[in-house]
């Protein structure tokens, strides 16, 4: 069973969306060794209430791992996941 990786996109209805991140997120969506669902939480505010939104969400859908990022930000284009902690439940 892959594990589940849930990627909540911060932003607002006014903003946009940073290119290096959409260039991210498909390149996640395509890592075949997880199950990656991403999500656009929109005008959540102020930013605790958001994250919290993502919390509830993560655990709704039980994923494994949760990433949170800002809509202007963007991660490594060479993102491992391998580096995040690691428990051992998804050795199979």
């Amino acid at each position: 069973m892959k594990p589940k990786v849930l990627v909540c996109v911060l932003t607002s209805s006014e903003s946009w969306v940073n290119p290096w991140l959409v260039a991210n997120l498909l390149q996640v969506h395509q890592d075949s060794r997880f199950e990656v669902e991403i999500q656009l939480v929109v005008d959540c505010r102020p930013v605790d209430t958001a994250r919290n939104c993502c919390v509830i969400t993560a655990r709704e859908h039980h994923a494994d791992w949760l990433l949170m990022v800002d809509c202007d930000q963007s991660f490594l284009a060479e993102w491992e996941p391998a580096q995040l902690p690691h428990d051992g439940r998804h050795d199979k």
